[in-house]
């Protein structure tokens, strides 16, 4: 095939997307790139949904230790509930104000809510809503504030905890 043949063969605009956009009739290499990536970004999704799932089981664990050793009372899965919804709702009212180019919530203020005991609701709101979930920075310092949380909890709730001499 002469290299004319090649370059019009590689894009010969058919139809145009929505957007305006020429779509191409070609399938060869760059359609193999794009499953790839696909592929790629759906281990990763998957790995990702795996440790979110694995976060909350943790939580579970942890604070069914916690109460048959030290006695911790049902308020603080109260107060882990109510904190994961309302974290929930946050999440949800910013994944809507991206989308429709409104206000959003700042972030430091969604990885705040998470470290009060929100990052349940945190967690399925990434997963669910889809948000929140692809920038790296953000994750990084998500999950420090989940393990932050993790960490505070078990020490409050042990017999060391100063909270323990009141």
């Amino acid at each position: 095939m002469a290299a004319k043949e090649k370059r019009n063969a590689a894009r010969v605009p058919v139809k145009t997307e929505p957007k305006g956009k020429p779509r191409s009739r070609r399938k060869g290499p760059l359609l193999g790139q794009l499953r790839a990536q696909l592929r790629v970004q759906s281990r990763s999704g998957a790995r990702q949904r795996q440790a979110a799932y694995l976060s909350l089981l943790l939580l579970t664990l942890i604070y069914g230790a916690a109460t048959v050793a030290w006695a911790v009372p049902v308020l603080i899965a109260v107060l882990y509930a109510g904190a994961s919804i309302g974290c929930f709702i946050v999440y949800a009212i910013d994944k809507a104000a991206a989308r429709e180019g409104r206000w959003r919530t700042p972030e430091r203020t969604l990885l705040l809510l998470g470290l009060v005991c929100g990052w349940p609701g945190a967690v399925l709101a990434q997963l669910w809503l889809r948000h929140k979930s692809a920038k790296p920075a953000f994750q990084w310092l998500f999950w420090t504030t989940v393990a932050l949380n993790l960490a505070g909890f078990v020490y409050l709730s042990s017999p060391w905890s100063f909270l323990r001499h009141f």
